[in-house]
């Protein structure tokens, strides 16, 4: 399945041409290790902080610190005074916060090969999609809105369409967890739905009610990928039905079994990989097949939480809470 190869220290990892790049903590030195040999090949500057981001040729951090992939040499895209700070980006263009008083935050349009704000605008609520045609979907207090050049094409409240009723009788309102791009579609996660949307139009394509919650989806294809506590799903995003559902409460590690609960599922070659948090503390990483619905590899990880699974190649990168990063290869 797969072999742990290498354990860093890590809090934000971005890989990009062949390099990891690394943070070791909130204000650290970027390192720079090979993809394929993970030996360091150079430390880069100091104080870098709030996480790394890809951005055309140069890998940045919050406040547009970073350096040329290709040189490793370190640029401020921005000068300091300007105040201005990581938020969005797609291929070409991005969206910038810009404070201009001690609570006051503009927004402004970026075109990323010049490092040129184009303009200001306005939106409601949380940028969760921004794509390069200048379309925005944001999500504020569970409602959707979709602008077009900017402009307001549609919103609409997701709280009473999919509120339920909790285990204990009472209703529940509908709470947004996830949106996703799917297909010229947006596909949204609630506690207990999947909906289907029309980008065009904001109406539901079809709305499907879960068994059990959810708090992420790994998408592949046409398919969904879910693990959250004790439960694994599988779901068709074009047909809008649930294939598979499967509670596994327990995980055999090292010929013993243990009770252990889910999260943060990644699909990768007919395999679902999810973090584990096994009874006593420990924590681990799983692999579920997709043809059986069954657990067929864990892995001991540490004493803390499965917080990001990523696959590049034939490589695995598991990012914990602790500021652990395990690397692991396909075997």
């Amino acid at each position: 399945m797969m072999n742990l190869i290498k354990k860093v220290k890590a809090f934000y990892f971005k890989i990009c041409n062949n390099f990891l790049f690394i943070l070791e903590n909130n204000s650290s030195p970027i390192f720079v290790y090979d993809l394929y040999s993970f030996k360091l090949i150079k430390k880069i500057g100091e104080n870098y902080e709030g996480s790394l981001y890809s951005m055309k040729k140069f890998i940045v951090d919050e406040s547009f610190k970073g350096i040329e992939v290709d040189t490793f040499f370190e640029k401020k895209i921005f000068d300091e005074n300007e105040n201005i700070f990581y938020y969005i980006v797609d291929n070409e263009y991005g969206i910038v916060r810009k404070f201009v008083g001690k609570f006051e935050v503009d927004f402004y349009l970026l075109e990323i090969e010049k490092s040129q704000l184009l303009q200001k605008i306005d939106f409601e609520g949380e940028i969760v999609l921004f794509f390069d045609s200048g379309d925005i979907i944001s999500n504020t207090d569970n409602t959707l809105f979709r602008y077009t050049n900017f402009s307001l094409l549609w919103q609409k409240d997701f709280s009473e369409i999919t509120n339920y009723k909790d285990y204990d009788g009472s209703l529940k309102q509908g709470e947004i967890r996830e949106i996703y791009s799917y297909n010229n579609t947006l596909i949204v996660l609630t506690q207990l739905f999947i909906l289907r949307i029309n980008l065009q139009t904001g109406e539901i394509i079809y709305s499907l009610q879960l068994p059990a919650g959810l708090m992420t989806l790994s998408i592949e294809g046409d398919k969904a990928y879910g693990c959250y506590g004790y439960h694994y799903m599988e779901i068709d995003l074009e047909k809008g039905e649930l294939i598979n559902f499967v509670r596994i409460e327990n995980a055999l590690l090292n010929g013993q079994e243990y009770n252990a609960i889910m999260n943060k599922a990644c699909y990768k070659d007919g395999f679902v990989f999810h973090g584990l948090r096994l009874e006593g503390g420990q924590y681990a990483v799983g692999a579920i097949n997709t043809k059986t619905g069954k657990r067929e590899w864990i892995s001991p990880l540490s004493v803390s939480m499965v917080e990001k699974i990523e696959f590049h190649n034939d490589k695995m990168f598991i990012l914990d809470t602790g500021g652990n990063l395990y690397i692991y290869e396909k075997n």
